[in-house]
């Protein structure tokens, strides 16, 4: 088994630990910590942290939770269920749960039933003393000064992003079957948690993860370019996801040759997937509603655009990525030209007031940008901390650095043969 393999492995086996941890949780609640399921429950949670491979520290944030520091992929629901114990070690004013070996099922469920008291008792929580559990309190990355808590950042959106274009891919490979509902809301649900962690972070894995420019990874740029306008706005957030949810549809649908279909088709094409099968219940789900709806009307297409505003937006998203990989096989755009292209597009190839949106949110130079820093090629990372937008952060000789002077835009396209 390969290094990669078994790390993945230890990533799923630590997350069924925390699985197995809240339903011990669970039974010392409905039956005290005698009872045989309760024992049964122990047994099968130690296990699983032998299978976990001990040493090993888990961080629990509200944000993420990590083991040794690597963010574990969590779905929604196991998200939800893993606060419990984030809440727990928070009581006791700790944040790293650590196995040097595997617990004994009696200390297991002394665990079990500490964290049940933290989280459902208005008494002062105690920390437990369990042999070969750990409880300390670390400083968060972010108190840890600006450069370690933007490494943090980078590496949670890293390992995210990697794993979402992962899941992207079967998508887009997918494409003619059903739409997958839940599959791609456990996408964009894992987007969501990047950008709230890291807008800039989660920009600039997408922008500058290694070639080539997939349609899975144009389909989740899509998408992150309208959840990134509507979170700037404060739109409301089912509105937010079902929006970001059709971009990721459609871009799937229509992002796959280059340089893609145009929009309304692209959504025509994807209409009949969205819709119940054969046999099928009718789905009263109010996202997959909203959702349909947004493609359903996008089909229609220019008149939709002006009835329904918000399509526009999406539109322009599309679009942009679109523009990344022309007809010329070998060739996509950076980042600087498809921002000079959106600059000149405005108010005719796209809806002016969205378009200046995007340009907004991505700022004038934004991250992924090819620039001359002080006479040397270098790569934007994101805006500086003095906010001077034509002095940002860049990346130049893979060393961060803060330009003394401007930078220059500077396109790698520009000495292709095909571009003179």
């Amino acid at each position: 088994m390969s290094a990669a393999h078994t790390g993945a492995e230890l990533l799923e086996r630590t997350i069924e630990l925390l699985d197995r941890l809240f339903a011990l949780v669970r039974l010392v609640a409905l039956h005290g910590d005698t009872h045989e399921q309760v024992l049964a429950g122990a047994q099968a949670l130690q296990a699983t942290i032998a299978d976990a491979r001990p040493p090993f520290a888990l961080q629990l944030l509200p944000e993420a939770v990590l083991r040794d520091g690597m963010p574990l992929p969590l779905e929604l629901e196991m998200y939800r269920r893993s606060q419990q114990l984030v809440g727990a070690v928070a009581r006791w004013k700790m944040t790293e749960i650590a196995f040097d070996a595997v617990p004994s099922t009696d200390g297991l469920t002394a665990l079990a039933g500490a964290v049940l008291d933290a989280t459902h008792s208005n008494r002062t929580a105690r920390v437990p003393s369990i042999e070969h559990v750990q409880l300390r309190a670390l400083r968060r990355p972010g108190l840890l000064g600006a450069s370690a808590g933007e490494a943090a950042l980078e590496v949670f959106a890293t390992r995210q992003i990697d794993r979402v274009l992962c899941d992207v891919e079967r998508l887009v490979f997918a494409r003619g079957a059903a739409w997958p509902w839940a599959a791609g809301r456990a996408i964009l649900w894992r987007l969501e948690r990047c950008m709230i962690a890291s807008t800039g972070a989660t920009a600039r894995r997408i922008e500058l993860a290694p070639a080539p420019w997939t349609p899975a990874r144009r389909a989740l740029a899509t998408a992150f370019y309208v959840s990134a306008v509507l979170a700037r706005l404060q739109a409301s957030l089912l509105g937010q996801r079902a929006t970001s949810h059709a971009a990721l549809a459609v871009g799937c649908s229509g992002l796959v040759e280059r340089p893609g279909m145009a929009f309304a088709e692209a959504a025509q094409m994807l209409l009949p997937s969205l819709m119940p099968q054969v046999g099928e219940a009718i789905d009263t789900d109010p996202h997959r509603l909203r959702a349909t709806a947004l493609l359903a009307s996008a089909a229609q297409g220019e008149r939709a655009l002006s009835e329904l505003p918000v399509l526009s937006l999406v539109h322009a998203a599309y679009e942009l990525e679109r523009r990344r990989c022309p007809s010329i096989a070998g060739v996509q755009l950076a980042r600087t030209d498809l921002h000079a292209w959106l600059a000149g597009a405005l108010g005719r190839e796209l809806h002016a007031g969205w378009g200046r949106a995007l340009l907004d949110v991505l700022g004038p130079i934004p991250p992924g940008s090819h620039v001359l820093a002080e006479g040397r090629l270098g790569v934007v990372l994101g805006a500086a901390a003095k906010a001077d937008p034509w002095r940002p952060r860049v990346l130049v000789g893979g060393r961060p650095t803060a330009p003394a002077q401007a930078v220059t835009l500077h396109s790698p396209l520009a000495m292709t043969p095909w571009a003179k």
